[in-house]
């Protein structure tokens, strides 16, 4: 899902630039006011002309130009430590501003600029909250999906206020206060309801949900406090979860990029993302990787 074209340093990523795509970078300024793109070092990475709407716009066309993935990329204005977001407008002036390369994993990294209801949350990295929540719900995901390989993640429930899925899904448009718990496509630990004795699989007791549908009890998690794992393997098709490190269940999911999300109900809701070596997973979900039969194999997106 990376692009290849991306190193430590935005010098390493223009030196793989084709020179002719360069000189129209170079000579965009004569055409009118632009944005030029400097390293710590003062050197010019790139000059963007017409000039975006906005930093999110700018990121793309940095992109387009350098290979530096936008989710890498770090922009601020020339002398100031204040990190720019998506939705800051830019002027239709020549201005200047410094990038930065930040090539940290971002697939357990909460993406709450990116989010449409942003404004209600708050959080960083992998922590992620929403005490502004005015709507019922808020799916969050990750900023990059997983690609390949194996993965352990920890969603540490710090508060479950009502209910909460948490797992991976393929569809970014999700993200959001559009789509309820139970219309969510996707494969997630459902906790239940917190304040409801309901055997309801799919609304009240805790189960994994695979494509809307409730496919096998789970153990309730405790409404602060608890730890729910998950082993993904997208090479393999499937996710294993467990609690507290008991396993509860696994199920296929499609061999393609996945992202990581959380779904907060409440405003005291909050949810820390960790990442784990997949061998820290219990020896029951590391099996169930291998396993002839899972929980669930239903795949389809309809």
């Amino acid at each position: 899902c990376h692009r290849k074209l991306w190193g430590s340093t935005c010098t390493e990523a223009m030196a793989a630039i084709d020179p002719a795509t360069r000189d129209l970078t170079e000579s965009a300024s004569a055409e009118g006011p632009c944005v030029s793109i400097s390293d710590l070092a003062a050197t010019v990475i790139a000059e963007i002309s017409p000039i975006p709407r906005t930093i999110g716009e700018l990121k793309a066309a940095i992109e387009a130009k350098s290979g530096v993935p936008s989710s890498h990329q770090r922009l601020l204005r020339e002398g100031s430590v204040e990190l720019l977001r998506d939705d800051h407008p830019l002027p239709q002036v020549a201005l200047s501003l410094v990038m930065i390369v930040d090539d940290s994993p971002l697939h357990y990294v909460w993406n709450i600029d990116g989010n449409p209801r942003s404004t209600v949350l708050q959080g960083e990295g992998g922590l992620v909250s929403c005490p502004n929540l005015d709507s019922d719900f808020i799916n969050v995901l990750t900023k990059e999906p997983l690609c390949s390989g194996a993965f352990y993640f920890e969603f540490h429930m710090r508060h479950i206020g009502d209910e909460q899925w948490c797992g991976v899904m393929e569809d970014t448009s999700q993200a959001g206060s559009m789509d309820s718990g139970r219309r969510l496509k996707g494969w997630f630990y459902y906790c239940g309801r917190m304040r409801s004795s309901s055997q309801n699989l799919y609304d009240g007791q805790a189960a994994l949900h695979s494509q809307k549908m409730a496919v096998k009890r789970f153990q309730k998690p405790q409404p602060e406090g608890d730890v729910i794992g998950m082993l993904l393997d997208v090479d393999a098709g499937v996710v294993a979860f467990d609690l507290n490190g008991e396993f509860q269940g696994s199920c296929a999911v499609p061999k393609q990029p996945l992202w990581v999300s959380t779904h907060l109900d409440t405003p005291k809701d909050s949810v820390e993302l960790r990442c784990r070596h997949p061998q820290e997973a219990p020896a029951a979900s590391l099996a169930a990787l291998t396993a002839d039969t899972l929980d669930s194999v239903t795949l389809d997106n309809d």
